[in-house]
């Protein structure tokens, strides 16, 4: 009796999760890997398959923005990696080559894939199985710069190379299919609860960096100020009500493009107009 062979079954499998994921580089990668697996390039595979993780996770990781020295606060709270890795220092001595940008917070990775729905040790597996990759922070697209591939001779086993190819794929999809359903419901969860206040009576006020006057004071809001973003309201550590805030603000006169001040801590409930709107 003539059997279906094993890689069409295969083939179509991937090729119907794949169409469930929405177009982009993520996709673009699974798909050439899909292709690659098919062409018994498993090597090839690989590298796509930790392309497509390295965009989806690793890339929060790079701190290579901590190459030039003095950062904005935002650069760093951009970046997930520890923070005794942004910096200038721990980049001159510890960055030896571009892979060395990567600087993965495992405990915070294991959290995230957690919450996901994804089980740590697939990632892992992923990760130990597949040749490193780097992409400069800065490229917003595929086109703007090369990946470059560590290419690893330890994680190539020749004899292992097409199960291997075939675990890391089946896993990837997963893992990006898990990541598009948790940003979908983040989504719909924050459309709803984007509230906004102001300084009451356009008084200044403070902004703490925890729910407590006598800590350290992260920024100002100014009276003319025309919003502040609430997240949620929490008792003082000693006593009384705070709220959870970010605040931005342009720069001065409006002149220029972007943003000039960004903070975000805890704001006494006095200091502000709780006559908010939804946005």
């Amino acid at each position: 009796m003539l059997q279906r062979p094993a890689e069409t079954t295969h083939s179509f499998w991937t090729i119907s999760l794949i169409d469930l994921l929405p177009n982009g580089e993520t996709r673009q990668f699974v798909t050439e890997a899909e292709k690659f697996y098919n062409e018994g390039k498993y090597y090839l595979c690989l590298i796509e398959c930790r392309k497509a993780i390295y965009t989806e996770i690793e890339s929060s990781y790079v701190i290579d923005v901590f190459t030039a020295g003095e950062n904005s606060w935002f650069a760093g709270a951009m970046c997930k990696a520890p923070d005794f890795t942004k910096s200038k220092s721990y980049v001159d001595e510890h960055v030896s080559d571009p892979f060395d940008y990567v600087q993965l917070d495992h405990g915070r990775v294991d959290a995230e894939l957690l919450r996901d729905g994804i089980e740590p040790a697939v990632f892992w597996n992923i990760w130990r199985l597949t040749p490193p990759v780097y992409r400069p922070s800065y490229s917003l697209r595929l086109d703007d710069a090369q990946f470059a591939v560590k290419h690893d001779l330890e994680r190539y086993d020749e004899e292992a190379a097409e199960p291997s190819a075939a675990y890391v794929l089946e896993h990837t999809i997963d893992i990006l299919l898990k990541n598009v359903k948790t940003r979908s419901s983040f989504l719909k969860m924050e459309a709803g609860t984007n509230y906004m206040s102001k300084p009451k009576d356009g008084k200044p006020f403070k902004v703490y960096k925890k729910a407590d006057k006598n800590s350290e004071v992260v920024g100002e809001v100014p009276g003319m100020a025309k919003l502040v973003t609430l997240k949620y309201r929490t008792p003082g550590l000693h006593g009384g009500s705070f709220w959870s805030v970010a605040f931005m603000d342009g720069l001065e006169n409006d002149v220029g493009p972007g943003v000039d001040v960004t903070f975000s801590g805890y704001a006494d409930e006095n200091d502000l107009d709780l006559e908010w709107s939804s946005d």
